[in-house]
């Protein structure tokens, strides 16, 4: 099958705070989801950044429209190896994606050591289950939504907010600390 045809970088639909890697894996989205592709999967190395609300909405948009991918693999927060100790901390995310709707693996990073060697050492926790857009398992946290029937009467609660509350040990001393019974239970 042809692929289908584009004019020019197309990205009207990808925010501009968005990586320009998600134009990238916004492109191989929309080919693994076009009718009659023979595209099956895709797989991208990006930044870490795809984990971030801006990028986070392009896979997103994918994940959740009439034709949609879902992601295979994920490791959300890899190391760059063979980074020498004066080179920036560079973090990768890597994602493969297929077309439909199916659960896959993710790999989170629990250990790495050696990263400046030839053979770094980079241990995973998997986990199995549908990987959201944010790169995890579970509750997609991303999806919540305020809660109208609270709208006026939640409250945060009781906290202190700035220095108001704190008493210097002359004012405790002026409202009967030393003097009055049980009084150090409820000024410290």
């Amino acid at each position: 099958m042809p692929e289908p045809k584009h004019s020019g970088l197309h990205t009207k639909h990808i925010n501009e705070s968005a990586d320009v890697v998600m134009y990238w894996w916004d492109r191989a989205a929309e080919i693994l989801a076009a009718k009659g592709t023979s595209l099956r999967r895709f797989g991208l190395v990006t930044t870490k950044s795809i984990t971030q609300e801006y990028c986070r909405r392009v896979v997103a948009k994918r994940m959740d429209s009439k034709h949609p991918i879902s992601l295979l693999m994920a490791i959300p927060n890899h190391p760059w190896t063979k980074a020498t100790p004066d080179a920036a901390q560079v973090r990768i995310a890597m994602t493969v994606a297929s077309s439909g709707a199916h659960e896959g693996v993710l790999n989170e990073v629990v250990h790495e050591a050696a990263l400046d060697t030839d053979e770094p050492k980079i241990e995973f926790a998997s986990r199995v289950g549908k990987i959201n857009s944010d790169l995890t398992i579970g509750v997609d946290v991303t999806k919540t939504k305020r809660l109208l029937a609270n709208e006026g009467i939640c409250h945060d609660g009781v906290k202190l907010h700035g220095r108001g509350f704190i008493v210097t040990p002359a004012e405790a001393k002026h409202l009967g600390l030393g003097k009055r019974p049980k009084l150090e239970k409820y000024i410290k």
